[in-house]
Formats: C-alpha cells, structure tokens, sequence
C-alpha cells in the first residue's frame, strides 16, 4: 500500500507523505503481534456462509463472509457495506454507512453453557459521539455495547493502536445447544467490525479471535472486574492447512491491486550498532538484506514444525555463525526451553511472513529480577574466541526494551551490554530490529545461553552468535 501512496497515485505527487517506518520522526506501529497456529484444528469450511458451526466449543466467524448471493434472503444487510482489505489482517471490514442498519449471522452451539461474545471492532475514533452497536441473540432483548474508546488517550485507545483491534466484550448466559441467529444493530454511523468469536464462559479469552488474525490476550483487561476471566486460560489455536497467516491468494490479490507492474523487494533487515549508552534523533541503524545477515532459511517459508525440530539437538557453530530460532524453545527440549511460565509466541516477519517469535503476551506484567523473569535457554557449541551475539527483537517501550543474559549460568556484565541492557531507543520502537545484545569470550566447547525480558510486549525471533 505504501509503494502505491508513494509511487504509483498521481504519479508519485504524494511521495514520501505516508512513510510509517521512516525515522525520524518517530516509527508507527506496524505488526500486532498476531498469533498463528499451531496446536488445534479449525476447518476452514467453519468459516463459510450458511452457519457457523461452533468447533472446540467456539464460534469464530469473519464479518465478510457474506456472499452476494445470501442477499436479501438469509440476511438483512440493508445499510451495510464491505470495504476490501481494511479488515485486521488483511481480511475486509464491514462498515454501517446507515444508523439503525442491521446485520445477521446463523451459527450453532454443539453444549448448552453460557458464553462469551467479543466483537472485533475496527479502532476508528469520533470524538465529538459515540461508537455502538445493539446485539441481539435469536429474538431474544437487544443489549448495547459501546466503545470507550472514540478518541486518544480515552478507554483503551493505546492498546487498540498497537494491536489493531477494538475487542468489545458481552456475556450471552444459558445459551442452548442448537441453531441461533445473532444480530447486530448499529446504533451510529460508521461502526465497522471485522469479525467475531463466541467463547464457552468457562474460562476463555480471546488469543487467536478469528482464523488468521490473531491478537494477544486481553485476559481481565476489558472485562467488568465481578465477571473477571480466570487469569490462567487454555490457549487455542485455529489451524487450516498451513495458513498460519494472511493466506497465499490475499497476498497475491493485494500485490494485483496495489502493486500492478510495480515489483516488490524483500523487506530489508533493520540492524544497529553497538551502543553503550545515550539516545538521539538521528538515524544510526542500517539496512542489509535480510538473507546475506541471517542466511537463506530466514527469507524462505517454514512451519512451526520445522521450528521446532532445531530444538531437539544442539545449535552448532557452521563458517564462524551460530544460529538459533527462538521459538525453538516452545518444544521444550534438553537444547531449547523456558523457564518462568510467562512465554507464549507470536507470528514474525522473517522467512515471507511464516517466521514466529517468542512473545510475553499478558498485558501490565513487569519483573525486577532475573530469578523470576520468563527467561529462554538454548545450548550451542562453538569453536570459542570472541564473539558478538545478536537478537532479532521488537520492542515497544522503555519497559519492555529491558534484558538480561548469562552464559552458562554467569551473568554477563552491564558494561557488556547493548546500552547497559535495554534495547529501546526512539529509533528501535515499533520494528524487527536486529541488535548486538552483549560481547563474550567464550572458550570451545558446549555452553548454555539464557535470555530474559522484563515486562510484557517483548518480542524476540533469533539469536545469532559470531
């Protein structure tokens, strides 16, 4: 979309306006920390006009799944209207352009129980109104939901930026097994959705919400604290095929559209110097392409399973390199694993979109002690001599920029680390940045490197020793 602002739409009078990871001035918040599959099964046909069937107890249904042909018979969509690609993740957002405007959607409940609604709402703003929308169950009471956030710094506006989502919740009690209808009503102008899921109350926030766009956990965040979510889920996961992101044809259908003749070069990788201290506004980082840093298994397209199985031996040191996928660790290995229970994972950029990173996904969380901070292990071998290592992160926030390290279970001093131990920097937010976290000695031989972060957000992909 940038390379058709900038270069394609009039003629390229525009160039430069929209240019989100440019710095400075400060970057944009580019990549909600989507959650792709991997354990679970989700059939795709769940997500198919007719009736959503609820699988593993959940309904997830997509707003544009709506098919001309289901008008005017089946739904009441007067008022409403698609618009292509603006739905998170890819997908496209249905928009209310008439108040009052009414739109239905058939799924069926496999348990009686009480369940959860959370609506995926896309974040627009009104500042001067309001942002509702009336949900009705069958022939049930309608009952109102409202965003609290209609401008910056009201509700949850912070989080719904970076995430890319508005998730509005709504309890549904003593629902019975069988078919239903539910129906959304917008009581203002433009509420605009992208889909929503329908949880058991038993104990369920949203992680993966619809198939492909994932967001993190909201956990007790943005419910009423007498109706609290536990704060330990069963995170689930939607699998069809090997989607675990936009799929194959979105991307070809959007590169059609915006790109036409235009050709794409493969995002560039972001990598700093070494710094010991002291921030400015002026750009240091430079751009490489990605496979001559990170070899050609980073820019080539792999699955969680193919992931995982570099955990279960040894990382061994190959031309002087050592290289180690982070989410190795989720297999808890003898070679790859975690320690303090706060890890989850989430979908990265590398290897076309399909690479995944290690994530602490619980919102508000911060540790002041390495004893406690969730902390990734890997074993490796190398040759030994001086080394630099590397980590691929992504970090919001002077909070969750800050790390710790050891080698072989001896911390490495501050002085040896990237800016004292803290990764952020004006110009390091909101981006895949490659950085050179700590200098070691390391004799030859096996050795064991444990990686911790300290509050929530903190995203890492790999580590690259050399």
């Amino acid at each position: 979309m940038l390379i058709y602002y900038n270069e394609k739409m009039c003629d390229g009078k525009w160039n430069g306006i929209v240019m989100p990871e440019d710095f400075p001035p400060p970057r944009t918040s580019m990549f909600p920390a989507a959650v792709p599959p991997v354990k679970g099964v989700q059939g795709q046909e769940a997500f198919q006009w007719k009736e959503t069937v609820a699988a593993n107890d959940i309904v997830a249904v997509s707003a544009d799944s709506l098919p001309e042909a289901c008008h005017p018979e089946g739904i009441r969509s007067v008022g409403w209207r698609v618009i292509k690609r603006l739905g998170r993740g890819g997908g496209d957002l249905l928009e209310a352009y008439e108040p009052g405007a009414v739109i239905s959607y058939p799924f069926t409940l496999l348990k009686d129980g009480d369940y959860l609604l959370e609506l995926h709402r896309y974040p627009s703003l009104n500042s001067v109104g309001q942002i509702r929308v009336l949900v009705q169950v069958d022939d049930g009471k309608e009952r109102l939901l409202e965003s609290a956030s209609n401008d910056e710094w009201r509700g949850n506006w912070e989080i719904n930026t970076l995430d890319q989502v508005d998730k509005l919740y709504l309890e549904l009690p003593k629902l019975c097994a069988g078919s239903h209808e539910i129906h959304f009503r917008a009581v203002d102008r433009y509420f605009a959705f992208s889909g929503f899921v329908l949880y058991p109350f038993a104990g369920c926030s949203s992680i993966s919400g619809l198939y492909n766009e994932c967001g993190e956990p909201d956990r007790n965040k943005f419910l009423p604290e007498e109706k609290s979510i536990p704060e330990k889920i069963n995170c689930i996961r939607f699998l069809s095929g090997d989607d675990t992101l936009s799929g194959k044809e979105c991307v070809e259908e959007a590169q059609n559209i915006w790109y036409s003749e235009l050709p794409l070069s493969p995002r560039p990788l972001i990598r700093a110097r070494w710094e010991s201290g002291g921030d400015s506004l002026g750009a240091t980082d430079v751009q490489l392409p990605m496979e001559e840093v990170l070899g050609e298994d980073a820019v080539t397209k792999t699955t969680a399973e193919e992931l995982l199985a570099k955990g279960k031996h040894i990382f061994k040191e190959y031309d002087g390199i050592v290289r180690m996928d982070a989410f190795s660790a989720w297999g808890q290995t003898p070679y790859a694993y975690t320690s303090n229970d706060a890890w989850d994972y989430c979908a990265s950029e590398t290897c076309g979109r399909t690479g995944i990173a290690m994530h602490i996904q619980e919102k508000n969380r911060v540790w002041n002690n390495v004893e406690t901070a969730p902390t990734l292990h890997y074993r490796f071998s190398c040759t030994g001599g001086s080394y630099m290592i590397w980590a691929l992160t992504y970090v919001t926030c002077p909070k969750n920029g800050r790390f710790a390290l050891s080698i072989d279970d001896t911390p490495v001093a501050s002085e040896n680390l990237y800016r004292g131990g803290n990764l952020w920097k004006y110009e390091a937010e909101h981006i895949w940045r490659l950085t050179p976290i700590a200098k070691v000695e390391l004799p030859a031989g096996e050795h064991l490197l444990s990686f911790s972060a300290f509050a929530s957000g903190f995203r890492v992909e790999r580590f690259v020793i050399e």
